[in-house]
């Protein structure tokens, strides 16, 4: 694996190969996009670069020697997230947040720390400084990773300020954000912003023929519309599984928007108290129906992502009031930024179906 193997936008990649040609290494980095856009990917590739002993050109890395061969690929981090916190439940057990940080060793000096739980703790930003200024081995380079910073606590963010704004010579740090103006401004100030665009759809196109040649045509021309340029969501996502969720959401929203069964509702939003993370792919399938109406509704039907239900969104598109769907969106907004404050999951779906129900019937 090389920079010319990763799907990114080539001033991107320019960017960062010089910055791991350059002198200054040293650097805290904000990477921010869409998920799937290649955050994670552009970190860790940087990171390889950085300890890369044979690059075919400055900045850049060859995949094949002995310090490219220590990576331990993608399928090692679930194994490695299940063996942390098997350790912490069977040896540690008291304070295991604090004890043991969840943290996911990519490479010798790639680290990756996922949230511990919805969201990173403060054991884990005193370990992401711990280590910063631990002197790696000669020739080698610390790649800190840090993805969700912007849904970290703002004590947590304030923790990390003065790493942040003087790492040592030896690190880097790379802050991944979907949505960059939710950090500190101190935050933002001390990093190199680096936004990572949605690929054009003609690229992914291209790409994704390569990457998913069992995938039937008509399968793919929806996974391109649904990842919206992100290649990570292309790969990863599970169309049956959309399809699925999707149907429960089918059901909340006829029952919402379309009856006035209120005895209804309660029942379906019992399928949807899952956790966090499920709630957010949940609330992104709404979104993608929600926008699929509005697009029917203004005469844009070639721009839908749910390809496969054109007609059944099309005659809901006919029947729903753009004010319907300007509350469903609004609440479905104010549910997402409960969950950012920790909102009790089991209530939110019933908030919302209530509201929008009650709003719908003239309540």
């Amino acid at each position: 694996m090389s920079w010319s193997d990763i799907l990114l936008p080539p001033a991107v990649r320019e960017q960062l190969a010089g910055l791991a040609a350059g002198a200054e290494r040293n650097r805290t980095l904000l990477l921010s996009g869409p998920p799937g856009v290649g955050k994670t990917t552009s970190a860790l590739a940087l990171g390889l670069a950085l300890n890369c002993r044979q690059p075919p050109a400055p900045g850049d890395f060859c995949g094949a020697c002995l310090s490219c061969r220590e990576f331990a690929g993608w399928d090692a981090v679930q194994a490695q997230l299940e063996q942390a916190l098997s350790y912490r439940q069977e040896q540690v057990r008291t304070r295991a947040k604090e004890a043991a940080p969840l943290q996911v060793r990519l490479h010798p000096q790639i680290l990756y720390f996922p949230p511990d739980g919805d969201f990173l703790s403060m054991a884990q930003a005193r370990e992401i400084a711990r280590l910063a200024y631990l002197r790696p081995d000669p020739g080698r380079h610390w790649m800190l990773i840090v993805p969700g910073f912007d849904q970290a606590r703002w004590m947590v963010q304030n923790a990390l300020l003065k790493l942040l704004e003087e790492p040592p010579p030896d690190a880097t740090l790379a802050l991944l954000a979907v949505q960059p103006a939710e950090l500190l401004p101190t935050v933002r100030s001390r990093c190199l912003a680096i936004p990572l665009p949605p690929q054009p759809e003609p690229v992914m196109a291209e790409w994704l023929a390569t990457r998913r040649p069992e995938v039937r045509a008509d399968d793919r021309h929806m996974l391109l519309r649904l990842a919206q340029g992100a290649p990570g969501r292309a790969l990863s996502l599970d169309l049956a599984d959309w399809r699925a969720r999707r149907q429960t959401l089918f059901q909340l929203l006829q029952a919402t928007l379309m009856t006035s069964h209120y005895d209804r509702l309660f029942p379906l939003t019992e399928n949807l108290r899952l956790s966090k993370e499920e709630i957010e792919i949940t609330a992104e399938i709404l979104y993608s129906v929600l926008q699929d109406l509005l697009y029917l509704k203004s005469g844009r039907s070639s721009a839908i992502q749910n390809s496969d239900s054109r007609e059944r969104l099309s005659g809901w598109a006919r029947e729903i009031s753009w004010e319907q769907l300007e509350l469903a969106v609004e609440q479905l907004d104010r549910l997402l930024r409960g969950l950012r404050r920790n909102l009790h999951r089991t209530l939110a779906w019933d908030a919302w179906a209530l509201r929008v129900r009650m709003a719908a019937a003239g309540a």
